[in-house]
């Protein structure tokens, strides 16, 4: 039994105990349970739950040692839940603290200051100098990675300036201090300033030697070098960094080091070499979910494909760094935008259609009202034809203005209508072209998991299965499609909603797909759902507006 297996097996016996000592204290005898002072079991519910805290807090420490950091976030988060539940203020702190770290490894670094933020907080009430320079050096850390190189350092010298008082206590800390100082003046491009600190943070270590530290201090010192143009110090301290890491089974330092050496290889232009170490970095990032290095890696990997002229690898790697940005940045961010945005516009467009329908009411209120006054006058035309004449005359020109305007709010009115039947069409044609672009895409699909099935081996069609997978599940042209919809429909929409308040957003959207007479297959196509959900959901619509089955749904919408 290897070190790793050991470890996994204690892993699990501590956790097989910890479910055993809740069973137990779950099923004390009564007598033996704590009782309030109403006669029940008051404190035994929350036993239990302080207990599960425990027991996630094992968990997410146990998941993170094993690099299994997006779990460990879930149950860190179940953790924080129930210390903020019973009011333990000083382990939510910690808690908050470990999951800056967390989303640290994840790549996750907004997610990770916005933790850090709310432990600085608590800490500085506090007065904690020690636990608010443990947080600090972590959070310098997250601001080197998004560029705030100065705010960094900045904050890690008011750390140096709480270790200082006691350098002999804060070995590993000041250990931790001067990396992270390192690497902000590396990221500076001070590389004199950040070799400085590197061998000072070598020659802290030595009195401790932590070997995470050893293999750490390798790698960064590679980086300095490397940016100084020294390839070949560069390529013994990476190479050194690396057979650390793998002895340690560390895996993301290991895969660090291979990015590294993948840039390295690449800058000599061995591009076979450097997408070999690439495609093992990506590998590994894969294993622990490290979004931001696997965004930097698949970048790479296109360019060193680029470099031996494989355009089509090239560009899937390309896809996959753009992807990644996008999810780094924050999809949900970018959709409620996009809502809040198309919610302006339809707001806009029906303040605009209802502006337009009074005035034309006004206007034909008013030539009618002129109609009626000139009946009237022509009636007092025995009291003076010269005054009568005057009068008509008058009239006359006002009914022409009228007519002329009711005339152009007739044209403005048709000029709309034309409008949208254009959108209309466009709709249909962009339909059409989302049913056509997916049906060739699952043929192409098809063909080549004949392909696949004929040759396993064939790792060109793997991809290209995968690249389609990829295309197939984009709803970019599917949110467009809605959106023309909703401008399109507009006027139906909100005399749909006025009738069926309780429709969803969703079935409005069926409604309008309906009323373009598309089939089953291509509403599920558009909708990204199987077409017996389709008919399952024009049975819903149909309870909600109260038509039968053998009622005829295209012409009731059309109707309303």
């Amino acid at each position: 039994m290897n070190f790793q297996t050991k470890t996994e097996y204690v892993r699990k016996v501590t956790v097989l105990l910890m479910l055993l000592i809740g069973f137990h204290l779950h099923s004390q005898p009564d007598h033996m349970k704590p009782v309030g002072s109403d006669g029940k079991f008051a404190n035994h519910h929350e036993d239990s739950l302080k207990f599960l805290a425990d027991y996630y807090h094992y968990l997410s420490d146990s998941l993170s040692g094993h690099e299994k950091y997006s779990l460990a976030v879930s149950y860190k988060l179940k953790e924080l839940n129930l210390r903020f539940h019973f009011n333990e203020m000083e382990k939510t702190a910690k808690c908050g603290e470990r999951l800056g770290i967390l989303y640290y490894h994840l790549g996750n670094y907004h997610k990770s200051l916005r933790c850090y933020d709310k432990v600085i907080k608590y800490y500085e009430a506090k007065n904690d100098v020690l636990a608010l320079a443990a947080v600090k050096t972590n959070q310098a850390n997250v601001f080197t990675r998004l560029g705030n190189h100065q705010q960094a350092i900045n904050e890690m010298r008011f750390v140096e300036e709480v270790y200082a008082k006691d350098t002999t206590k804060f070995v590993v800390q000041l250990i931790g201090l001067y990396t992270n100082l390192g690497l902000a003046h590396a990221e500076k491009s001070q590389l004199d300033s950040a070799e400085y600190y590197y061998h000072l943070a070598q020659e802290t270590n030595k009195k401790v030697e932590i070997k995470i530290y050893e293999a750490v201090l390798k790698n960064n010192l590679g980086d300095v070098f490397f940016k100084k143009g020294d390839i070949h110090q560069a390529e013994q301290y990476y190479l050194k960094a690396l057979e650390q890491a793998k002895q340690l089974n560390y895996v993301q330092l290991i895969a660090t080091a291979q990015l590294n050496m993948g840039r390295l290889r690449q800058k000599q232009g061995d591009f076979k070499t450097s997408i070999k170490y690439l495609l093992q970095a990506l590998e590994n990032y894969r294993s622990i979910e490290s979004l931001y290095f696997l965004a930097e890696t698949n970048l790479e990997l296109s360019k060193s494909y680029e470099q031996i002229n494989n355009p089509s690898k090239s560009l899937y790697y390309l896809k996959e760094h753009i992807y990644l940005e996008d999810s780094l940045k924050g999809d949900e961010t970018l959709k409620r935008i996009s809502d809040l945005e198309m919610e302006v516009v339809l707001q806009k467009e029906k303040r605009k259609l209802s502006l337009v329908k009074k005035e034309k009411e006004l206007a034909e209120a008013r030539t009618e009202h002129q109609r009626t006054y000139l009946y009237l006058m022509t009636g007092l035309i025995v009291l003076g034809l010269l005054l009568a004449l005057v009068i008509i005359r008058t009239l006359k020109v006002s009914l022409e203005k009228n007519r002329l305007k009711s005339r152009s709010l007739k044209e403005r009115e048709e000029l709309l209508r034309k409008e949208l039947s254009f959108k209309r069409k466009e709709i249909e044609n962009f339909s059409a072209y989302i049913l056509e672009k997916n049906q060739i895409l699952l043929n192409l699909r098809d063909k080549l998991k004949e392909i696949k099935n004929e040759n396993p081996d064939s790792n060109t069609v793997y991809e290209a299965l995968l690249s389609i997978n990829h295309s197939l599940q984009v709803d970019k042209d599917r949110k467009e499609l809605e959106l023309k919809i909703d401008q399109a429909h507009q006027e139906f929409i909100l005399r749909l909603t006025d009738q069926f308040p309780k429709l969803t957003k969703t079935e409005q959207r069926l409604s309008s797909l309906i009323m373009l007479e598309l089939s089953t297959k291509d509403i599920s196509v558009i909708m990204n759902i199987n077409p017996e959900s389709v008919k399952k959901a024009r049975n819903r619509l149909r309870k909600k507006l109260g038509i039968d089955a053998s009622d005829n749904l295209v012409e009731f919408l059309k109707k309303i």
